[in-house]
């Protein structure tokens, strides 16, 4: 079952969104909790608190979450937080107005390659209706290229800064 989170159910279910933010982070070790509790905060708070931005779950038979699904429908303004956490964001700000949604998308490893992504990225879809693209950023070489692809992220540009390529993939609604 797909859920939107709310303040109702957000206390419900955040600690299985934080599970997989962690099981799926590149990150792995934090020097202390409050150390990891920053980690989460940096790159989750924003689409738990800004009114543009939304957060879907993928709940298994016994309501536990399986994947997330968090997104903006104004990638300019949220500029501001998120260039001062990832470098690359701004680097495609030209895209913006174009892509003007962006998204960040876990599934929970032992349940990878089950569809959960896809259905969550399509209920995503399906609710923006006033929105002419959607985009994510990633590297190049990275795992998730081919099932960004396989959802119709097609549209693609790299930018290097810094020594480091990234790719900008977006999605015409």
């Amino acid at each position: 079952m797909i859920t939107s989170l709310n303040s109702d159910n957000r206390p419900q279910y955040e600690e299985g969104i934080r599970e997989i933010f962690f099981k799926t982070s590149h990150r792995k070790t934090f020097k202390t909790d409050n150390d990891k509790e920053v980690f989460y905060q940096t790159w989750t708070s924003y689409y738990f608190k800004d009114p543009n931005s939304k957060i879907i779950i993928k709940l298994d038979e016994n309501n536990k979450v399986k994947a997330y699904l968090m997104y903006t429908t104004d990638s300019l303004s949220a500029c501001d937080h998120f260039e001062s956490i990832n470098p690359s964001y701004p680097l495609f700000k030209d895209l913006y107005t174009d892509y003007p949604a962006h998204l960040h998308i876990n599934t929970h490893p032992d349940t990878q390659g089950l569809g959960y992504g896809s259905e969550l990225i399509n209920s995503m879809i399906a609710s923006l209706s006033d929105i002419n693209g959607v985009h994510l950023i990633t590297h190049p070489t990275a795992q998730n290229v081919g099932f960004y692809k396989k959802n119709l992220f097609t549209d693609s540009i790299e930018r290097k800064l810094n020594g480091h390529v990234y790719l900008f993939l977006g999605r015409r609604l």
